[in-house]
């Protein structure tokens, strides 16, 4: 961190910016897990799961404990190399029911 190489991981040109689609292809969607959720939320939806299989934390113990603290922000709660989100339909308000 202090030799000036920076401990986040950069992706200058990802893959899936530049190969051709591969159906059913991992990591073809690079996206940050933040808007997704916030523009699920904007549909209707609200995240019920999530959680990350790698968080890219580094060896680095300085390092690794800098990821941790960002990762308790709700912005970055998700960081990882490959994330699952489960989402729920939020219902609408039912008037049939009332009764009055």
């Amino acid at each position: 961190m202090f030799r000036g190489a920076s401990p986040w991981m950069i992706i200058e040109e990802p893959d899936a910016l530049t190969q051709p689609f591969v159906y059913d292809s991992d990591a073809v969607y690079v996206v940050w897990t933040y808007e997704v959720i916030r523009q699920m939320h904007e549909w209707g939806w609200r995240l019920i799961h999530g959680e990350a299989d790698t968080p890219l934390l580094g060896d680095n113990a300085l390092v690794r404990f800098g990821k941790r603290v960002f990762m308790k922000l709700a912005a970055y709660r998700y960081a990882g190399s490959t994330v699952l989100l489960v989402f729920e339909k939020r219902r609408a308000f039912d008037t049939t029911n009332l009764s009055g």
